[in-house]
């Protein structure tokens, strides 16, 4: 467990906060924040310390706090508390991303530019929706670890995501395979919770395809197929060279931006869920034999098993 108030410090010193970073953190944490801010004016000492002691233990504001702190403190230092927090959250699931990112092939090594920098940090900070935060430091998170991996496009759909669609999209992620892929199948939405005004939502809010497609992968010599299941943890693979004809798959492809924060952004797993794609993989398997196994590709974890 890390603990991101170690990682991103709070001092309180008359009239003036003050942020500090571990450097522990990457650089890019501290480019999304000003180092320094200053109150516009002396207020009630006891409730200024109480803001402090929730900005210090990344603990959100209730509505009341946060009145008090746009009154006497500005609207710039409201957008310093949330960025706290986000910072925070990005903190907190670094090490699990940088391991990923380390376990997947090298890109070459970059910066992230000025422009996403100063987007995300004009966007991360007017958010006080504690789910949505969540999302801004992973995002933040996925970034400071593998530069360009997150586009300008993806912070303008998350820009105007509300909890709602933020939702919906977290419990579709358990069927989510290969970071871009969903079944095309409305029994697999209904066994998640999704009806289907939520999954028209994903189209509108700019995650999902407004249409269906066909995925048929393979080679020249065989057809060759791993689809991994990133939060159940598990992935589906061919046995051996099928005659015949390819497998094929109806899919919904997610957009750049929902594949950007289907890598990132966890959401809730049910035990059903992973016999019930089971079925559906082996039927677009058209006859070869198919088998499962724990981790991914790149990371197995356990043996490969016959379905």
């Amino acid at each position: 467990m890390v603990d991101d108030n170690a990682l991103v410090k709070v001092e309180a010193t008359g009239p003036s906060l003050s942020f500090s970073f571990s450097k522990a953190l990457p650089t890019l944490f501290a480019r999304v924040f000003t180092p320094r801010m200053f109150l516009s004016r002396q207020v009630d000492e006891g409730i200024t310390r109480q803001i402090v002691s929730k900005v210090t233990q990344d603990e959100p504001l209730d509505d009341a706090e946060l009145q008090f702190a746009t009154m006497y403190f500005g609207d710039e230092a409201v957008r310093y508390i949330h960025l706290k927090r986000v910072i925070g959250r990005g903190a907190v699931v670094l090490p699990a991303l940088r391991a990923r990112v380390d376990s997947e092939p090298k890109k070459p090594a970059g910066e992230t530019p000025r422009d996403w920098v100063n987007k995300f940090r004009d966007d991360a900070s007017l958010v006080d929706d504690v789910m949505l935060q969540e999302a801004y430091g992973r995002v933040l998170a996925q970034e400071a670890c593998a530069p360009g991996s997150v586009s300008l496009a993806t912070l303008r759909v998350l820009r105007y995501l509300d909890r709602e669609v933020a939702d919906t999209f977290a419990r579709v992620l358990q069927l989510v395979c290969v970071d871009a892929l969903v079944p095309a199948d409305a029994s697999f939405y209904r066994m998640v919770g999704v009806n289907h005004s939520d999954w028209v939502s994903l189209t509108d809010a700019g995650l999902l395809a407004g249409e269906d497609s066909n995925f048929s992968p393979h080679t020249d010599d065989r057809p060759r197929l791993d689809l991994t299941f990133r939060l159940l943890g598990w992935a589906f693979t061919f046995e051996e060279t099928v005659k015949g004809d390819p497998p094929n798959f109806d899919v919904r492809l997610l957009t750049r931006a929902g594949q950007d924060l289907a890598r990132v952004v966890d959401g809730p797993v049910g035990e059903e869920t992973l016999s019930a794609l089971g079925k559906w993989f082996k039927s677009g398997a058209r006859g070869a034999k198919v088998g499962i196994y724990k981790g991914t590709p790149t990371m197995p974890e356990g043996p490969w098993e016959a379905l």
